[in-house]
Parts: C-alpha cells; sequence; structure tokens
C-alpha cells in the first residue's frame, strides 16, 4: 500500500482532528500536511474555524 493520498489526509483529519496519527508520509509530504492540520489550506480551513466567525456573512 502506498503513501495516504491529500484526499485521505483531509477525511481523517475531519473524522478524528488534527492530531490524528497519519503514518507513511513522504518527506516531501510532511509540511502540506501539517498545513491541512492548522487549516491552513482550502481543504480544512471553514473546518477549524471558530464557530462564531462562520456565522459571519
Amino acid at each position: 500500500m502506498g503513501n495516504p493520498t491529500k484526499a485521505q489526509q483531509v477525511y481523517f483529519i475531519k473524522l478524528f482532528g488534527a492530531n490524528v496519527n497519519v503514518g507513511n508520509i513522504a518527506p516531501d509530504d510532511v509540511i502540506p500536511l501539517e498545513t491541512l492540520r492548522l487549516g491552513l489550506r482550502g481543504d480544512t480551513f471553514f473546518h477549524f474555524l471558530p464557530e462564531a466567525m462562520q456565522a459571519q456573512p
């Protein structure tokens, strides 16, 4: 089995939270994975916003 795809990483981060243990990550994918965990990418940006900020127009 290969490295988890970006879609799989996003799925597990949204399902289990930012501290989910994701293994078998290539060295080139470490920084992109961390930006997903921190909500700095479009895939997870709105997932980690505080509820009060999501309600604003």
